[in-house]
């Protein structure tokens, strides 16, 4: 720590002192505004992102069916935010991602096509399925002055409370599930007590393959076309241009590398495609059984939420306090910074 503060103290003198001394320097100018700019952007950004939480937090307790609107309002703000920002390094074939069918798929359900079953069921295995466990594994937490973490996180978290909710709150919703899953036998299901968790006891196999199955009708077409695109159409003009993909990015990491290459270095789309539809399909029974069980849902979200707490926590203390100001360094290359 004593060498990062002489480092950040050095540096700042550096700066203050070239500001001195040639106060008409193109760069130097540069630097000020863009210091001035990037830190009233965060400032901003963290105001709203706050706002936007707190304000969901506040409806999902006091009026817990207006929250699907938030999510699908908040969602496609910041999607189309993502948008640009992407494309502004280089990471449009992220967008094609699946987390991005499935956004997509919850606010088409909630906002038009409410009746669909097809459409209610794909959409709450995927969103509380592998776009929810997902925040486990990327350690997405509350960054709220970050727009790529915080927009990463959010749509993770809020599809999952969006679906949940309408399970669960939704009386024409909640008699259509219970009748999936039950038929015509009269259960007393009330999520208010926890005899809910003796559901699973009757979890019968025709359910069991009916909800893949509806799942598979939304996964599968992408999955194709992903592979297609990723693989075939795009990947000697993604390697030439410096396009980032979530497979080009975890190559890059030694450990994960080792995974892809199962196959051999030929087959490593493959090995990747093979590793995605693996994890979809294990994360598709936590969201299976979510669908019996209101308080094993609940205990799920909870958990992400305490995760995520957690990765802030540790986010801002070990790594925020001592990058932030680094990114004004007088030697950075400004043009492809990605916010801290």
């Amino acid at each position: 720590m004593k060498s990062f503060s002489k480092t950040i103290s050095s540096d700042k003198e550096t700066r203050d002192n070239t500001e001195n001394d040639d106060s008409d320097n193109p760069k130097i100018k540069y630097l000020k505004v863009y210091e001035k700019n990037r830190k009233i952007r965060d400032e901003i950004l963290f105001c709203s992102n706050m706002l936007l939480t707190y304000i969901s937090i506040a409806v999902i307790f006091a009026k817990p069916t207006w929250f699907p609107k938030i999510n699908s309002i908040s969602v496609i703000i910041l999607m189309i935010h993502r948008i640009y920002e992407f494309s502004y390094y280089k990471w449009q074939f992220y967008l094609i991602d699946f987390c991005y069918i499935v956004n997509t798929s919850v606010i088409l359900f909630s906002e038009i096509f409410h009746d669909n079953f097809f459409l209610f069921l794909s959409s709450f295995g995927f969103s509380l399925g592998p776009i929810l466990q997902a925040i486990f594994i990327y350690k997405w937490g509350f960054v709220f002055h970050n727009s790529i973490k915080f927009t990463s996180l959010w749509t993770h978290f809020s599809p999952g409370i969006s679906m949940f909710i309408s399970r669960w709150y939704d009386q024409k919703i909640l008699e259509t599930a219970n009748l999936f899953l039950f038929g015509k036998t009269k259960i007393f299901i009330n999520f208010t007590n926890g005899l809910d968790f003796s559901n699973f006891t009757l979890i019968n196999l025709d359910c069991f393959f009916d909800f893949f199955i509806y799942c598979a009708k939304l996964y599968l077409p992408w999955f194709v076309i992903y592979y297609f695109l990723i693989f075939h159409v795009f990947y000697s003009f993604n390697n030439k241009n410096g396009y980032e993909t979530q497979y080009n990015y975890l190559m890059q990491n030694k450990k994960d590398r080792k995974y892809l290459m199962i196959f051999g270095e030929k087959y490593s789309g493959l090995a990747f495609m093979f590793l995605h539809i693996r994890y979809v399909a294990l994360t598709l029974l936590i969201s299976f059984l979510i669908l019996y069980s209101f308080y094993f849902g609940l205990l799920i979200l909870i958990a992400c939420i305490f995760s995520s707490i957690w990765v802030t926590s540790t986010y801002y203390i070990e790594y925020f306090s001592q990058k932030y100001m680094m990114q004004f360094s007088f030697d950075n290359n400004f043009k492809k910074l990605t916010p801290v």
